[in-house]
């Protein structure tokens, strides 16, 4: 009976260290970058001068109707989303390297999520007209672990705006130089 008795007492002791060492060996396991609570989220804080062209003679140029900022980090993953009416943009997102876009006036692209696929977007001249030009911005930033970290980007506008000023008609032959002239539509190559 006592043979019984500590045969059982090694057997218990030996089955409570197999349980210790399979919660130790779960536990070493464990991802900490998927864990919520150890990923540190910062504030990234962008704003957005408007570059002006050589010329501006129109006041609408410069219009501005809304802003998408798109903050990827160094894999080309997005991280964070914001479309404003406002120049105050402010992104979350973890420490390390990162790039930014920020696009005005632009079509919505909320459905991305990779650099690779905001670049394969397609931009329209039938999205560009005056007061509602496209225009697009993009810097490389390092996100330290300060509360806010701070950044500027410029945007240009990615068409341009040909106006033509004076046109110069001057027919050699007699029988054209009379002859009115009319301007119906300008081809630019």
């Amino acid at each position: 009976l006592m043979i019984i008795d500590i045969m059982c007492n090694k057997i218990m002791r030996a089955a409570c260290a197999a349980v210790y060492v399979l919660t130790a060996a779960v536990g070493c396991q464990k991802n900490v970058t998927d864990d919520p609570v150890c990923v540190e989220k910062v504030k990234l804080q962008v704003s957005v001068p408007f570059v002006q062209s050589k010329t501006v003679t129109e006041v609408d140029d410069a219009t501005v109707l809304d802003y998408q900022a798109l903050l990827f980090n160094e894999d080309g993953i997005l991280e964070d989303f914001v479309h404003e009416t406002i120049d105050d943009i402010v992104l979350e997102c973890t420490i390390g390297k990162k790039t930014v876009v920020v696009l005005v006036n632009a079509p919505v692209y909320s459905d991305i999520s990779t650099f690779q696929e905001l670049k394969n977007k397609m931009s329209y001249l039938t999205d560009n007209w005056l007061g509602e030009f496209v225009m697009e911005g993009m810097t490389a930033v390092e996100v330290s672990s300060a509360p806010l970290t701070k950044v500027e980007i410029p945007v240009y506008r990615k068409v341009a705006k040909v106006e033509l000023q004076s046109l110069n008609v001057r027919f050699n032959m007699p029988q054209y130089v009379s002859m009115p002239f009319t301007v119906s539509s300008v081809y630019l190559i």
